[in-house]
Parts: C-alpha cells; sequence; structure tokens
C-alpha cells in the first residue's frame, strides 16, 4: 500500500490510507479472489495511489502558506498552524467518525443503530465524505477569515471558490491556472498536478457529491440516485453541519497553539457519543444529530472554547487594527489596479503582503509596513447601531470622510485618508444580518432521549447563557487612528454629537 503518514501536534500520526476490506498486506497473489473481490482490490489500490497524491497539487499545497487564524500569530506568536494542517485535522477527525459516529433510521431504536462506515459503504460514499472533509478549505482566501470581512468580498464564499477549483471549471480556476503557472518556464515534476487532474484519477469517487457537501449546493446531486440524496443531509451534518468536524478542528486547533486551552476538548468523545438519525420523510431529506450525556458536556466545552477565542484573540484589539490595516491597504490598492479583484482571493499571505509592499502606493506600503513591523493601529471604540439609514456603506463612507475633515480642519492635525479606518461586523448590512445559524443552535440537538438540549433542565441555563452570547452580536462597526492623540479627538467628538444614538441621525 502506497501509505503516507503525517504527524499533527494534535493527534499525533496522521495516516492516508483506505482500508475498506482490512486488508493490510498488498503482496497478494490476485489471481486467488473472484472477480468481485478482484474489483474490490483494485479500488482499495487506486485509492491508496491517489489519495496521498492530493497532497502534492497545487491548490493543496497552496493551503502550506495561508495562516488559520489571520493575524493572530502577530499577538500569540504561536498560533502559526495553516489551512494545510487544519484540514489534516479534519481528515483525522473524518477518519475517526466512521469508526465512532452511527447512524439510525427514523422508525429504529438503538439495536438499529450502525457505525458510520458500515453505513456509508452500502451507499458507496465513504471516499467522498473524507475528501468533503480534506477538501473543505481549499477555496480559502489569504489570511483566513480576514478578507471575508472586507464588503468587496461578501458575494464571495470560499466554499464556491473550491469547489471550482475542485472540479477544474468556473472562473476563479482558471485564475488560479493563470497563477501558478502563468509564462514561467519552471518545470514540475510529474506528480505535481492540479487537484482536478487528480481527482481525474479516483475511478470511483462522485465528484458532484463532494461538491455538493462543501458548497450545500444539492443542485449538483440532479442526476444522483435517491439513496445517495437521502444520505447527504446525514454527511452535512458532519462536513457542514451545526457542530461539523471543521469546527471542531478549528476551534479545538486554535486554542491549543494560542495557549488558551481553558476548557479540556475531547474530538473524538464527542463523535463517540453521536448519533445522526436521517429524515428521509421530509422534503427536502433531512437529518438531526442526537447526543449522549459525554457528548453535550463536549459541546459545551467546545462553545467555551469558541467564546474565549472571540474574546481574548478574534477579538484582540491589535488582531482586529491588523486586519482593519491590511482591507484598507487592498482597498487602495484595487482601486488604483482593479484588474486583480479576483485573483487577490488566489494569492498567499505573503505573495499578498508582498504585492502591496510593492504597490508603489505610498499609503498602501505604509500600512502594509506597519503590519510588518508589529505597528498596529489603535481601536477608538466599537459602536452599535439597529438604524436602518446608518447602516449602509455609503453613511459609513461619509462618517469616514466627516470625521477626517474633522481632523484636518478643527483639530489641525495632518490627517491623511489612511489616518482612520472602520470596520463592519457580518451583521452590520442589511443583507447579513448576523442568527446562531452562523455557528450553533440548541433549538436542532437533541438527547439520546430525543429531547432537545435546550428543553432539559440540567442544562437549560448554559444553553440560556451560550444563546445570550449569540443575542449580544448585534450590528456594529469598529474605528481605528494611526496612533493615540487621534484616537481621543475622534473618540470626543462621537461622544459629542452622538452618531450612533437610535434617535439622533449625523446629516452629511
Amino acid at each position: 500500500m502506497n501509505l503516507r503518514v503525517l504527524f499533527d501536534p494534535l493527534y499525533g500520526a496522521v495516516p492516508f490510507k483506505v482500508h475498506r476490506l482490512g486488508v493490510d498486506d498488498f503482496f497478494y497473489d490476485i489471481s486467488l479472489f473472484d472477480d468481485e473481490k478482484i474489483e474490490e482490490l483494485e479500488r482499495i489500490d487506486d485509492y491508496a495511489r491517489h489519495f496521498s497524491a492530493i497532497l502534492n497539487t497545487f491548490e493543496f499545497s497552496r493551503l502550506n502558506f495561508l495562516k488559520q487564524a489571520g493575524f493572530s500569530w502577530l499577538v500569540y506568536p504561536s498560533a502559526t498552524h495553516t489551512r494545510y494542517a487544519h484540514s489534516l485535522g479534519c481528515w483525522y477527525l473524518a477518519e475517526q467518525a466512521l469508526e465512532c459516529v452511527k447512524v439510525r433510521e427514523p422508525s429504529g431504536t438503538k439495536k438499529n443503530e450502525r457505525f458510520l462506515r458500515r453505513w456509508l459503504e452500502d451507499r458507496d460514499l465513504v471516499e467522498e465524505f473524507l475528501l468533503s472533509l480534506l477538501l473543505n478549505d481549499v477555496g480559502h482566501f489569504p489570511f483566513s477569515y480576514v478578507l471575508q470581512m472586507n464588503p468587496r468580498y461578501y458575494s464571495v464564499r470560499p466554499e464556491d471558490v473550491g469547489v471550482q477549483l475542485i472540479r477544474g471549471e468556473g472562473e476563479f480556476f482558471r485564475i488560479f491556472r493563470d497563477i501558478t503557472l502563468g509564462d514561467s518556464d519552471i518545470k514540475y515534476p510529474r506528480n505535481v498536478e492540479f487537484l482536478s487532474d487528480a481527482l481525474k484519477k479516483f475511478k470511483f469517487v462522485d465528484v458532484d457529491v463532494v461538491s455538493a457537501l462543501i458548497s450545500q449546493d444539492l443542485s449538483y446531486l440532479k442526476n444522483a440516485k435517491q439513496e445517495v440524496k437521502e444520505a447527504i443531509p446525514v454527511l452535512m451534518e458532519l462536513v457542514s453541519g451545526l457542530i461539523d468536524l471543521d469546527k471542531i478542528d478549528h476551534y479545538h486547533r486554535d486554542s491549543h497553539f494560542m495557549g488558551l486551552k481553558i476548557t479540556s476538548i475531547s474530538p473524538v468523545a464527542l463523535l463517540a457519543n453521536m448519533v445522526i438519525v436521517p429524515e428521509s420523510f421530509t422534503e427536502p431529506p433531512s437529518a438531526r444529530t442526537e447526543l449522549e450525556d459525554d457528548g453535550i458536556m463536549q459541546i459545551f466545552s467546545l462553545l467555551e472554547s469558541r467564546e474565549t477565542l472571540k474574546d481574548y484573540v478574534f477579538g484582540n484589539e491589535y488582531n482586529e487594527a491588523y486586519s482593519a490595516m491590511l482591507n484598507r491597504a487592498v482597498d487602495i490598492f484595487l482601486e488604483e489596479n482593479p484588474g486583480p479583484k479576483k485573483e487577490v482571493l488566489l494569492w498567499t499571505d505573503h505573495y499578498l503582503l508582498n504585492r502591496l509592499a510593492s504597490s508603489g502606493n505610498v499609503e498602501v506600503v505604509k500600512l502594509v509596513k506597519r503590519i510588518i513591523n508589529g505597528s498596529p493601529y489603535v481601536r477608538v471604540g466599537k459602536y452599535f447601531t439597529t438604524v436602518p439609514r446608518k447602516r449602509t456603506l455609503e453613511w459609513v463612507k461619509k462618517l469616514r470622510e466627516h470625521l477626517i475633515s474633522y481632523l484636518q480642519v478643527e483639530a489641525g492635525l495632518d490627517a491623511v485618508d489612511t489616518d482612520l479606518l472602520i470596520t463592519l461586523s457580518k451583521g452590520f448590512l442589511h443583507k447579513r444580518k448576523l442568527s446562531p445559524d452562523d455557528w450553533f443552535r440548541f433549538d436542532r440537538i437533541y438527547d439520546a432521549n430525543g429531547e432537545l438540549v435546550s428543553t432539559i433542565n440540567k442544562y437549560s441555563r448554559r444553553v440560556e447563557y451560550f444563546k445570550g452570547t449569540f443575542d449580544k452580536e448585534t450590528p456594529y462597526l469598529k474605528i481605528f487612528a494611526s496612533n493615540f492623540a487621534m484616537k481621543n479627538l475622534i473618540e470626543r467628538k462621537i461622544r459629542a454629537e452622538d452618531f450612533f444614538s437610535g434617535e439622533k441621525f449625523l446629516e452629511f
């Protein structure tokens, strides 16, 4: 068997192999088996040769140069983990899920539960499940979530970009191919290829299923068998659901590398206490997740880890300042050079910084140099508003111009355009309302007896606490200044004119 083993600080050895029939020794005489067995052995050999080849593709190698947690490593120096490592972690958890997670038919009892591997083997979907977790992040942008907070990219989903790369079609694939090959005369080794070409060598993998699982777009399944369509909701619970494997590894990995392990998370313990129940009688078909008590406690630990990361890492004022600085640099760069707007999303972290640093624009270069030299802007404040008129890009633009004018005219400072930065929450604009669906909903998680977790007395207080953390995530914007003097002046100006009151409007 062509076995490749990689090592992960969270899980230890992560082997890339397929063992559908439990065959460990590949030095066998194939003539000893009947035709059906020979076909299965050829299939195993096909997967064993090609699974690890995916790691050598251009698209997957790019993940080595994308930080998992944006600029967090400038605040927590050990947080240098990458999308590549995260993808390997998702693969590992997918392998564990095959052996730990159980599936029960809607009308069945615990006696009718089957382990996920056997359930998927009957539907011929094991490899599609594994690939959907391994390739879930191939379409991610530089610096992880940072560019996703830029309004110019609100309409672009990393999952949709990834599906184009997986399928080898669409505008983003053509852009990536041109970036990778360009006019270069580099001769790559024969085993280095594009992801779509590597996947074509999998004779038995349905790329449409992988595409549907990653993008949650069921239109890819229009020609699929009915049993496949009914199985998809079960897999989506683990690939892109409320407590999917991507989220489990994401928060587990982030808390580990940032040294914020104030909670104990055991992903395997969570999976071992999980039962997925397909509800094929619904239209479209759906599924629900049931958890034993130990699994529910793991969910709470995961949510506590998320809250810690949100408050101390992603909500860290320096981390947020670096993100605001990069997005402003990208905006100015693209205003002068609109051509590479989509190319930017397929660059690596280092390449994006290098392009900005060599752009020739003085303000862009200043922003990048401050990022590189660890000199973040100062956060003026976080401001909330539910007034619709104030939740538009036009209003934010005018607010920014108004404050810069104040610094220049009234305060008499030599302020420039980039001395003031504003970032928006996902829910700030009308079309980007934030809801608990962005991460977790307790009204879709059940205990082992089929009761909603949110209605069980011993869990209700903790449920209310976490639901409250989502309720607090109302629309907001954050303002940053290039130095403390400007920060203090802007803070007083905002307070004096009451810009964000629900009753008063700032007229420009």
